[in-house]
């Protein structure tokens, strides 16, 4: 039977999604920490034991002007995707949370594989929408990651580091004969790490966020993030900050300076993200996003060919999935993003041309 989750229960949701093999960090009770300008709840379904047997953390959102929310499971639900009672249940209590919240739409982007045909259609038949051929860029979260699966290696640190394309390997070991050296540091060198985001959304023509938004994704998650960053003669060239969460290491944010590319930095960083996933016998190591197509001219064609040297697999999402309770609103809502969109466009714009003249 579902159950809304009163705060004072989180923590049994919590210690359910770190450990189930489909837990993500985003399904964390502490992602709702991070996303400040959300607010949230858990709904969970249990079994005749009473024990939860599937769960979605749950993001909300007021649209200004309507008194009406949009809710929003990222990377969720967090259960076995073919238990079909689970997803009924957890399906009844949506809906009565969309009644309680007064919602106009509810979204899951679950790591459902596209060709996982039985999921997709067990959703429709519960009533949720499903666009399969939706741009990439019109879902909230990207489509296709990239990962590694660490569980072939058996621990062998060695046998992962051979399974990289040569150049990749050189490139590690070229970085520390370089000079360069990988550390963890803590929140007093967020303002570094800043600067090298600001200096990679520049150069890459991205928008960034603020410094306080890694404070809070830090103070967070405590000991499953960790900020990493590279030196040169003590001086930070780059910099990624990662999650370990249920098994699955995540390479979430990165930033590097336009200086010292050539001492290969990002390879050494990365090693030693997946070293921690080795370390705490992580499943995946997960590079996160990549472009559905390799078009070179995507703009994120240069972060693929990196990620891809360090032989993963591609993992395309099936996508996100909806339940519309009221169409008119979901269409101001739609209107809403849309100038959001064009906003964020023109404000790239700048940037790219602000770069150019660097």
């Amino acid at each position: 039977m579902f159950e809304i989750l009163k705060e004072n229960q989180y923590s049994e949701y919590e210690d359910f999604a770190l450990r189930h093999p489909n837990g993500t960090f985003m399904q964390s009770i502490h992602w709702a920490e991070v996303k400040r300008n959300w607010g949230s709840g858990v709904l969970v379904s249990r079994g005749e034991d009473g024990r939860i047997r599937g769960g979605m953390a749950i993001l909300t959102q007021e649209l200004e002007g309507y008194g009406k929310n949009f809710l929003y499971v990222p990377r969720g639900p967090v259960m076995d995707y073919h238990d079909e009672e689970t997803f009924a249940d957890l399906t009844a209590g949506v809906r009565e949370l969309a009644r309680q919240k007064n919602a106009f739409q509810f979204k899951m982007d679950p790591m459902v594989l596209s060709t996982d045909q039985e999921f997709i259609e067990m959703a429709r038949r519960y009533g949720y929408l499903h666009t399969p051929d939706l741009a990439e860029y019109d879902t909230i979260q990207r489509r296709c990651n990239y990962m590694i699966d660490l569980t072939k290696f058996h621990g062998d640190t060695e046998a992962l580091m051979q399974s990289f394309h040569q150049k990749w390997r050189y490139n590690i070991r070229l970085a520390s004969r370089r000079g360069v050296e990988c550390r963890v540091v803590g929140k007093e060198m967020l303002p570094e790490f800043e600067r090298l985001y600001e200096e990679t959304g520049l150069r890459d023509n991205y928008l960034v966020r603020p410094e306080i938004y890694f404070h809070y994704f830090l103070d967070a998650f405590g000991d499953q993030v960790r900020l990493y960053m590279c030196f040169y003669e003590d001086k930070p060239i780059s910099a990624a900050i990662a999650t370990n969460y249920a098994g699955k290491t995540c390479y979430v944010y990165g930033a590097s300076s336009n200086e010292e590319r050539n001492r290969m930095p990002n390879h050494l960083m990365q090693w030693n993200m997946m070293m921690w996933a080795m370390e705490t016998g992580c499943s995946i190591y997960d590079f996160q996003a990549i472009p559905i197509g390799l078009d070179k001219a995507e703009t994120m064609s240069g972060v693929y060919h990196f990620k891809q040297g360090f032989n993963g697999d591609v993992k395309l999402f099936a996508g996100e999935f909806d339940i519309i309770f009221d169409e008119e609103v979901k269409k101001a809502s739609d209107a809403v993003q849309e100038e959001l969109a064009e906003m964020k466009r023109r404000m790239k714009e700048e940037a790219q041309k602000k770069a150019e003249k660097l």
